[in-house]
């Protein structure tokens, strides 16, 4: 499969691209910090202005959706005439400030008033693309896409510390909350994928999976160098994984298999030499956990100064015909194996597989493919983009990041206080792109790659009781908007039909 030609752009339009996505990251920030706000008691808001407002920001950042009349198919996405949408905009980016006024009784006073300037630009607009696009979708279909929104998870990278991802999920799943859509690096992506094989996730059987895992079934003797991953301590080869993502007839899964959308994230190293160093064998029995964090820990302080951003490929896989037919398996250890210390080469690989990675490295002029975190640790920008050229079809998502791999006082985290800070440093870059971001503490170290039971249990806890305290705000944030809340369905008087109590009082107890 032959690479597309990249699109042309010119100055002019480019400059038209990043004034179209600030905006769009202007939206979704006055969303969340209305959310935020109203959650915390900053003002108050009657359920129907908070909805108002709600509807009204999600319409102006509107660019393409497929309407449920498109059965589902993803090409069919109708993309919304931006001019008529811009009336709104300005009214919602150049008038509305949350903070301006003093004191909650005179912000909920302004707030009130400017919902009824809203509710006009918003009936107008709608009524302005509903009549533009009456052959595309109906009124029932545009309100069905904003209505209700989709959770997105940008998971990130840290090795054993993102264990803790997964008490954090199941938290969401009992309050009837599972991504959508899931990007993920390093741990991020290898977690990822389990969670994303059915649209159910089951955690508990996902746990007791890495509960039954040992250095033997993850891990041996690098042997003899592998094609696309650079040599390192110890072959990552995931034995026992295999057959979970395989199929009833053995068959290994691929990305597109998925019930849930995935995209792991890999780095691609480009052409260049980088000798193996370091012992090639396991450590001992005894002792093997805290030897096996040791030499990682030297493997990471020596990978800060053989990789540079100018050797590296960012590299998303599943997004396009040839990826998406990747085996799972593969994506996994690609995205797990943190160069000069981990060689991944899986226990069993596939033709199918092997042709594939031949091909992206052919189109790319690869070597080799490495850890996803070295390149984006928390993948934010990468789901967003993703979500606004279509991967799941409604535009209408929050976005939730992972983060596990943060500066953390505790000793078993000293040695990797650098490069802790280091991926910290990619963090501006993917901050605008998150509606809410989760740095959790405490993990277990990102050394601890094969944990004890009781150490995995102690990390879904941990998980567990992060996420519980995000609830209320992710319940508001999530919380679909009441139809009979809005202008053209309630009745003339203006009252409120169903709720009488603020929206503060719905948010936190």
């Amino acid at each position: 499969m032959s690479p597309q030609a990249p699109e042309m752009c010119t100055p002019a339009s480019e400059a038209v691209h990043a004034q179209g996505e600030s905006q769009l990251l202007g939206l979704q920030a006055l969303e969340q910090s209305m959310v935020r706000a109203v959650g915390v008691g900053f003002f108050e808001l009657s359920p129907a202005d908070f909805d108002i407002y709600r509807y009204a920001i999600r319409l102006a950042a509107l660019e393409a959706f497929v309407p449920a009349s498109a059965a589902g198919s993803l090409q069919d996405a109708v993309k919304l005439d931006q001019q008529l949408l811009m009336p709104l905009r300005k009214v919602l980016l150049g008038h509305l400030n949350l903070t301006q006024t003093n004191g909650a009784r005179a912000r909920q006073k302004r707030l009130s008033e400017y919902a009824r300037r809203v509710t006009g630009a918003l009936s107008a607009t709608r009524q302005s693309v509903l009549r533009q696009h009456a052959q595309d979708f109906s009124d029932l279909e545009l309100d069905a896409e904003l209505e209700q929104k989709k959770l997105v998870l940008a998971a990130g990278g840290g090795g054993g510390a993102g264990y803790v991802y997964l008490g954090a999920l199941a938290r969401l799943q009992q309050d009837n909350l599972v991504p959508d859509y899931i990007v993920g690096s390093s741990i991020g992506a290898f977690i990822g994928a389990l969670v994303a094989k059915t649209r159910n996730p089951d955690y508990a059987s996902i746990l007791e999976d890495f509960k039954a895992q040992s250095f033997e079934s993850a891990f041996s003797l690098p042997g003899k160098p592998a094609r696309y991953s650079l040599p390192g301590l110890m072959r990552l080869h995931m034995r026992d994984l295999i057959s979970v993502m395989s199929d009833a007839d053995g068959r290994q899964l691929r990305l597109n298999d998925l019930e849930i959308p995935y995209d792991p994230v890999v780095g691609g190293v480009r052409r260049l030499r980088i000798r193996p160093s370091g012992p090639r064998k396991l450590p001992r029995a005894a002792g093997r956990r805290t030897a096996l964090g040791t030499q990682l820990s030297g493997q990471i302080w020596r990978l800060s100064t053989l990789i540079t951003p100018s050797l590296l490929d960012e590299i998303v896989l599943g997004r396009d015909d040839l990826t998406a037919q990747l085996p799972v398996i593969e994506a996994m250890g690609f995205s797990a194996a943190i160069p000069g210390f981990l060689h991944f080469h899986p226990w069993q690989r596939e033709q199918a597989g092997r042709n594939i990675l031949r091909e992206i490295c052919r189109q790319r002029d690869l070597v080799a493919l490495i850890d996803g975190g070295v390149v984006n640790n928390v993948p934010a920008q990468i789901a967003w983009r993703g979500v606004r050229a279509g991967r799941i079809g409604t535009r209408n998502v929050f976005y939730l990041g992972f983060d596990c791999f943060r500066p953390q006082a505790h000793r078993k985290h000293a040695a990797l206080w650098p490069i802790t800070h280091m991926a910290q440093l990619q963090m501006p870059v993917n901050r605008p792109y998150f509606d809410w971001l989760i740095q959790f503490g405490p993990t277990l170290s990102p050394a601890n790659l094969i944990p004890t039971a009781a150490d995995l249990d102690r990390s879904w806890q941990w998980g567990w009781e992060q996420m519980g305290l995000q609830m209320p705000m992710f319940t508001l944030a999530l919380s679909p908007i009441e139809r009979s809340n809005l202008p053209w369905v309630r009745p003339s008087s203006g009252r409120v039909p169903r709720h009488s109590k603020k929206v503060s009082d719905l948010a936190v107890g």
